[in-house]
């Protein structure tokens, strides 16, 4: 009996080694399984595509081509016409690119989603009264009134929908510093289409709209610095400054005239093409999907040690 009772401890020393060994393994591999997961996480937000600077550039590249479609009314220059229309093809590529993309969206995108239905109607009713705009214009010699007013309708059209999307989408403001600098770059050039519109239309409500647009833009940007205290503004502010000053000395020269000086509308048109070719520049949104990644793989596996 003495002799069973010894076979039987020996038997469980040799066994309980084994035993924490099975459970070491199988915390090991669920660790490992939860840094898998972790991976596959951070994999499907990647390629996950982020629709607001996607809708963005819809908005942005329409803004241009308003832009262009008050220049040509101005100048009389065909290039001007031909922009617009370079523009518009862009927005057409950017909402080929979205309409691609919002298959995928997250329940917060839905609005977004929503609102570029709603932009797609508008823009079809702004391109056919740009081409009665500039039909009547090259016939007359002239801006007809009435085709401008129905063309600035058809802008505010679209542009009320894209204002109204990103209340609703951004309830907080920007998530990004850089969300924050391309919604400054929209606000700068719908300030800029006001500006053009005043000396078509002899309008002084265009000229209080783009001054009003102008001073939104410093309320805006001084939440911004207070909300992002280690983000740089400043050339974003000092090109303000220069695009606000020669729509100024456009204003001036139309009122002393009767027409804009062809020297203020080149010297405006000159900065707010600079202005443009940077602002299309900050719609690749790789660096903000990395952040993603780092911030997914962080949580998980965070999980999983403390789990350990």
């Amino acid at each position: 009996m003495k002799m069973l009772f010894i076979c039987a401890l020996l038997i469980g020393l040799v066994m309980l080694p084994l035993g924490v060994m099975a459970e070491e393994g199988t915390l090991v591999e669920d660790e490992t399984a939860g840094v898998n997961i972790s991976e596959e996480i951070a994999i499907v937000e990647t390629n996950t595509p982020n629709l607001a600077p996607m809708f963005g550039k819809v908005h942005q590249t329409l803004l241009m081509a308003t832009e262009e479609a008050f220049g040509y009314l101005l100048t009389g220059d065909i290039a001007e016409k031909e922009a617009f229309f370079k523009e518009l093809a862009l927005s057409e590529e950017a909402m080929t690119a979205f309409e691609g993309a919002a298959s995928g969206a997250m329940e917060d995108e839905q609005v977004i989603v929503t609102g570029f239905d709603e932009v797609k109607t508008s823009y079809a009713n702004l391109t056919a009264a740009a081409d009665t705009m500039f039909a009547s214009f090259e016939t007359e010699g002239k801006p007809v009134m009435d085709d401008v007013i129905a063309f600035e309708a058809s802008v505010d059209g679209v542009f009320d929908t894209t204002d109204k999307v990103w209340d609703e989408y951004n309830v907080d403001g920007p998530a990004t510093v850089d969300a924050s600098v391309r919604s400054l770059y929209g606000r700068l050039l719908a300030a800029v289409q006001e500006s053009y519109a005043y000396p078509v239309l002899g309008d002084v409500i265009e000229k209080e709209d783009a001054l009003a647009d102008f001073a939104d833009f410093d309320t805006v940007i001084a939440q911004y610095e207070q909300k992002y205290p280690d983000a740089s503004y400043d050339d974003i502010k000092a090109m303000k400054a220069e695009i606000q000053a020669a729509a100024e000395a456009m204003f001036a020269s139309f009122e002393e005239n009767g027409t804009a000086d062809p020297a203020d509308v080149a010297a405006l048109e000159t900065l707010v093409e600079e202005m443009n070719e940077k602002a299309l520049k900050l719609f690749d949104t790789s660096s903000e999907e990395t952040v993603v990644i780092e911030e997914s793989s962080e949580i998980e596996e965070t999980a999983v040690n403390a789990t350990a």
